[in-house]
């Protein structure tokens, strides 16, 4: 049907040079059943009219992954409805599970201490960087900067030329850090070096220990922020609690988490991920849409088209393949993202 089979056949990437740097063969696949009749699209626009579902959230895109002109935070029509059906049928056919689709439900934080005073901490301190790590490489990556340290008499066994050896040389006991460019504070760090202590801190303990370290390493941050509340919150004997938060500004949820790791033995925080922005980007976000959510519907439903697919089913023991209609833009004859809220224009993946 001059349409493309997903993982078949063979990938070669090659370099500027006319060097053939990568080969992937996947192989001859069977050729797939061509169902006897298609479902209209007209009656998949009528599905659409039905199930369509927009939320209107804050994101941080990227033109490397949409048609954005700049990377930052947008005001945006979330589109929250997966339109993939098979292509005989108006059954939604879908591969993969999310777990995003399921129901979450969030607590509110503390109060904001009335008497916080801001105080200066060096990235260093609050990492737990020790005078035992000496500081191994630091690494440009675009916006940020990463930094790994390692004990200063670390000594590798079984050193040898593999991948793991390699792996093990640039990772094993290390504790890696990305830094910010623009405002020189820490975005994430994580300890690879397993710390143990005597203590036996519950979750409770474990949370408070998390609003502490908010408080200090992003206060300007902190009121935006509410707890994921976890199904699996029971006392266990895990030796480490994950403590996950959401963001809202005024009602409207920021697809932007932070999570921070407590160890349970030491009361140290062995992870943490922050916010991917800064305040002063967030300060500039409207919060009142000036495109209405009738009207996002109405330019989703002019905008939107469907273009047939092989999909591959990964839950059959026999490799094989289905026809599908995938919902796509019109014009790019890409999947559709978000609406932009202030300007009404079609955001998809590129």
């Amino acid at each position: 049907m001059d349409l493309p089979l997903e993982h078949a056949g063979c990938y070669i990437d090659v370099d500027a040079l006319g060097n053939i740097v990568r080969f992937r063969y996947n192989g001859v696949k069977i050729s797939p059943t061509i169902p006897s009749r298609l479902v209209s699209k007209e009656a998949l626009m009528e599905h659409v009219r039905k199930t369509l579902m927009l939320q209107l959230v804050i994101t941080n895109l990227s033109h490397d992954v949409y048609n954005v002109k700049k990377d930052g935070l947008y005001l945006v029509y979330e589109v929250n409805s997966i339109f993939k059906y098979h292509a005989d049928s108006l059954e939604p056919s879908l591969t993969i599970i999310h777990d995003e689709n399921e129901p979450e439900s969030y607590a509110a934080l503390p109060p904001l201490p009335t008497n916080l005073i801001a105080k200066e901490f060096t990235n260093e301190a609050i990492i737990g960087i020790t005078d035992e790590l000496e500081l191994i490489r630091e690494v440009d990556m675009g916006p940020e900067i990463g930094i790994v340290w390692r004990k200063r008499d670390w000594e590798m066994s079984d050193k040898d030329l593999s991948i793991n050896s390699f792996f093990k040389m640039r990772s094993e006991d290390t504790v890696k850090a990305m830094i910010s460019k623009k405002t020189g504070k820490i975005r994430s760090f994580g300890w690879m070096h397993e710390r143990l202590g005597n203590l036996q801190l519950s979750q409770e303990a474990c949370y408070q220990i998390a609003i502490d370290f908010l408080l200090k390493i992003i206060p300007d941050y902190y009121p935006y922020l509410q707890r994921l509340i976890q199904e699996d919150e029971e006392e266990d004997e895990r030796k480490s609690e994950s403590i996950i938060f959401h963001a809202h500004n005024q009602g409207i949820s920021i697809l932007d988490i932070v999570i921070v790791v407590v160890n349970r033995t030491t009361g140290e925080i062995d992870y943490y991920s922050g916010p991917n922005f800064d305040m002063d980007e967030l300060s500039q976000i409207p919060t009142v849409p000036a495109i209405s959510m009738e009207e996002a519907y109405r330019q989703f439903l002019e905008n939107v088209d469907f273009q047939l697919a092989w999909d591959k089913n990964y839950d059959d023991d026999k490799e094989s393949y289905h026809l599908v209609y995938q919902a796509c833009d019109r014009h790019t004859r890409s999947p559709i993202r978000y609406i932009d809220a202030t300007t009404g224009e079609i955001i998809v993946s590129v």
